[in-house]
């Protein structure tokens, strides 16, 4: 499954991924939110910290053509472990619109299994449960003859 965003242009669908993801962060209790777009409108990088703890999220989204690779999940893992060290509060959260590789997804499970704190990967079906969750789309019953 992806999730793709389409805009008119890069310049749009980056507004678009912004709106996307703050409201979904939003969801997940954090604001303060400070955004960075690149890749054409297909990559995303926000700061923000929880309204109840306090504690600091590094979020980057990826709505790019292609399924993310091993390598991207380790550079956001590297990324994730230095913010660590900083405050232990610290939270990583990649959001993969276009998916995970294979390899990436058992490499993902793996280290789950070792215990990985907070450093969370949310695929498309994650994501489609909180855009839904954030009222931001309907249920498929719903949304699916509105397209037909």
């Amino acid at each position: 499954m992806t999730i793709k965003v389409l805009a008119g242009s890069t310049a749009e669908k980056g507004r678009l991924l912004i709106q996307i993801v703050r409201r979904l962060l939003d969801e997940l209790g954090y604001d303060d939110f400070r955004a960075r777009v690149g890749g054409g409108g297909t990559e995303l990088d926000v700061k923000a910290k929880h309204r109840a703890t306090q504690a600091p999220i590094l979020c980057k989204a990826r709505a790019l053509p292609r399924e993310l690779g091993t390598e991207e999940l380790k550079r956001f893992l590297t990324l994730y472990t230095q913010g660590k060290k900083k405050d232990r509060r610290f939270v990583g959260l990649l959001l993969a619109f276009s998916g995970l590789q294979e390899g990436a997804r058992e490499w993902y499970a793996g280290l789950e299994e070792k215990g990985k704190g907070e450093f969370h990967v949310f695929a498309p079906e994650k994501i489609l449960t909180l855009l839904r969750r954030s009222r931001m789309i309907g249920l498929p019953e719903v949304v699916e003859p509105a397209i037909k």
